[in-house]
C-alpha cells in the first residue's frame, strides 16, 4: 500500500494540488557585507532560551556567528534584516518543548513563522502574535496548543497561510467574526479546533475573498447553512468539511456553485442526506471527490465525462441505488472518447447499485484502485476486460455476483497489494493467474467456488502477505510450516 500511496501522493503532486505558501527568505545565502542585525539575534537567543529540550536543533546557534547562517533563520539578502524563522520538528523524537517568548516582538520584519509539531505545553497562543505585522504565514499546527484562539490575529492583514490544525482538539473558538481582519488569507487550516460553538461559521469565512484552501476537518462544526446571501469562493480550490455532524443535512446548492476552480471537495462522514446535485458534473477541474460515509441517496449523476480532471472518486458507504454511469471514467471531447485521469473509485457498500461491471471496465485500466464491494453488480469478467489494469494495486470486488472466466495461461500485467474477491464465482479450478502476484499484502477469496488443489507455488508467492483467507471453499492439499 506505500507504493500506490506514494504514487498517488506524487500524481496529485504533479496535477498541481499543493498550496503551500512559501516566504521570501533566502536561508544561508546572504551578500559578503550583510549580516544579521544584533537587536535580533539578541531576540532568537532569548527565544532559544524559552525551550528546554531538543537543544541539539539549535546547534549552529552560537553568538559568535551571524544569526543569519543559523538552521531554520532565513534573512533578507540586502538588509540583513530576519523574515524566517522554521522551526518544525521533523519527526515526533525531536520536538521543541518549552514556551514561547515575547522576543518575537523584536523581529519587525518576520514574514514566516512555522513552530508545527512541537510541545507547547497545552499552553495558550500568545497574544502578542498578532502584533507582528509582516507576518504572511503562521503554522502552530501539531503544537499542543490550547485555550481560546486570540481574536489579536484578526490583525495580521498581511496573513497568507494561518495553520492552527491538530491541536490534540484542545483549542477552540466560539466566534471567528476576527477572521475578517485577514483580507489577504489564502490558506485557513483550523481542522481539529472545536468549533461547535460558533455559529456563522460560514458567513465568517465567506469574508475571505482570497481564500483558496478552506479545511475545516473533524470541528465539530453542527450547521451546514443551506444557502447564502452571496457566495465569494471565487479562488476557492480545495474545500474540505470532513468529519462534522451535519446531521440530516441536505447537500446545499451553494456547495457546487463555489467555485469553478475547486480542485479537492471533502465531506467524508459528514451524515448528510438526500441526493448528490447533478450540478456537481460541472466541475471540470475537481481533482478529488469524497463524498463517503454519509446517508446520500439516489442514483450517481450522469455526465461524468464533463468532470476532465477527476482523479479520485468516493462514495461508498451511502445508500446510492440504480446502475454505473456509463459516462463513468470517459472524457467526450468532440465527437470521440479518450481515457479520463481517474485513479482512484471507491463505490463500495451502498448495497443498491447495480448493472453490469464490465460494461465499464475497459475505460477505466488508469486505475490504482478499484473498490466497488458490498453492492449488486453483475457481469462475467474475463481477461480482455483487466489486460490493460497495468497501475491496479487494491481490488476489491467482493460482495456481488460477478463471475471470472480467465484462462489458465493469462498473465496479468497488474501486482495487486490488496486482494478481495469474497463471494466471487473464481473456481472450480485455483487462479493460475495469481503465481505471478509477488506483492500482495492482503489476499481474500473466500466463498469464491474453489474445489481445486492448492498448487505447491502458492505458499510462495508473497513474503509480504499479511492477511489469507481461503475459508468456505472446498480444498485439497497439505499445509506447510507457516511460521516463518
Amino acid at each position: 500500500m506505500t507504493s500506490l500511496f506514494s504514487e498517488l501522493v506524487l500524481f496529485l503532486f504533479c496535477i498541481g494540488l499543493s498550496f503551500t505558501v512559501t516566504s521570501e527568505s533566502s536561508s544561508g545565502v546572504q551578500a559578503l557585507n550583510v549580516h544579521c542585525r544584533e537587536s535580533e539575534q539578541k531576540a532568537l537567543l532569548m527565544l532559544k532560551d524559552g525551550f528546554h529540550t531538543s537543544l541539539d536543533r539549535f546547534s549552529s546557534w552560537v553568538p559568535e556567528e551571524d544569526c543569519c547562517k543559523w538552521k531554520g533563520v532565513g534573512c533578507n539578502n540586502e538588509t540583513g534584516n530576519v523574515i524566517s524563522l522554521d522551526l518544525h520538528s521533523p519527526d515526533s523524537t525531536d520536538l521543541l518543548q518549552g514556551e514561547l517568548r515575547d522576543s518575537l516582538l523584536h523581529l519587525p520584519y518576520l514574514s514566516h513563522l512555522d513552530l508545527s509539531h512541537n510541545d507547547f505545553y497545552q499552553t495558550v497562543i500568545p497574544e502578542f502574535i498578532g502584533s507582528l505585522p509582516n507576518l504572511k504565514y503562521l503554522n502552530l499546527s501539531h503544537s499542543n496548543f490550547r485555550g481560546t484562539i486570540p481574536h489579536h490575529l484578526g490583525n495580521l492583514s498581511s496573513l497568507q497561510t494561518l495553520d492552527l490544525s491538530n491541536n490534540q482538539s484542545s483549542l477552540r473558538a466560539s466566534r471567528l467574526d476576527w477572521l475578517s481582519g485577514l483580507s489577504s488569507l489564502k490558506v485557513l487550516d483550523l481542522s481539529s479546533v472545536y468549533l461547535f460553538d460558533v455559529v456563522n461559521w460560514l458567513d465568517a469565512v465567506n469574508m475571505l475573498p482570497s481564500l483558496v484552501e478552506l479545511r475545516l476537518v473533524s470541528c465539530q462544526l453542527r450547521n451546514l447553512p443551506q444557502s447564502l446571501p452571496s457566495l465569494n469562493f471565487s479562488s476557492l480550490e480545495v474545500l474540505d468539511l470532513s468529519y462534522n455532524g451535519f446531521y440530516h443535512s441536505l447537500i446545499p446548492n451553494w456547495l457546487v456553485e463555489v467555485s469553478h476552480s475547486l480542485r479537492l471537495l471533502n465531506l467524508t462522514t459528514c451524515w448528510l442526506q438526500g441526493s448528490i446535485p447533478h450540478t456537481i458534473v460541472n466541475f471540470t477541474s475537481l481533482v478529488v471527490l469524497d463524498f463517503s460515509y454519509n446517508n446520500i441517496t439516489g442514483s450517481i449523476p450522469h455526465g461524468f465525462g464533463n468532470m476532465t480532471s477527476l482523479a479520485v472518486l468516493d462514495l461508498s458507504f451511502n445508500d446510492l441505488e440504480g446502475s454505473l454511469p456509463a459516462t463513468l471514467g470517459l472524457i467526450q471531447e468532440s465527437h470521440h472518447f479518450k481515457y479520463s485521469p481517474l485513479r482512484e473509485i471507491r463505490l463500495s457498500n451502498n448495497l443498491l447499485l447495480n448493472g453490469s461491471l464490465e460494461r465499464i471496465l475497459p475505460q477505466l485500466s488508469e486505475l490504482f484502485v478499484l473498490d466497488v464491494a458490498g453492492n449488486d453488480l453483475d457481469g462475467v469478467i474475463t481477461e480482455a476486460h483487466l489486460q490493460d489494469f497495468s497501475r491496479l494495486r487494491v481490488l476489491d470486488l467482493s460482495f456481488n455476483w460477478l463471475i471470472f472466466n480467465l484462462s489458465s495461461n493469462w498473465i496479468p500485467d497488474f501486482q495487486l497489494e490488496y486482494i478481495n474477491l469474497e463471494n466471487c464465482k473464481m473456481g472450480p479450478r485455483f487462479p493460475q493467474w495469481l503465481q505471478n502476484q509477488k506483492k500482495i499484502l492482503k489476499l481474500d477469496m473466500s466463498r469464491a467456488g474453489i474445489s481445486d488443489t492448492v498448487p505447491d507455488w502458492f505458499w510462495d508467492i508473497s513474503p509480504s502477505m499479511e492477511e489469507l483467507d481461503l475459508s468456505f471453499n472446498q480444498l485439497r492439499g497439505e499445509l506447510p510450516n507457516l511460521s516463518s
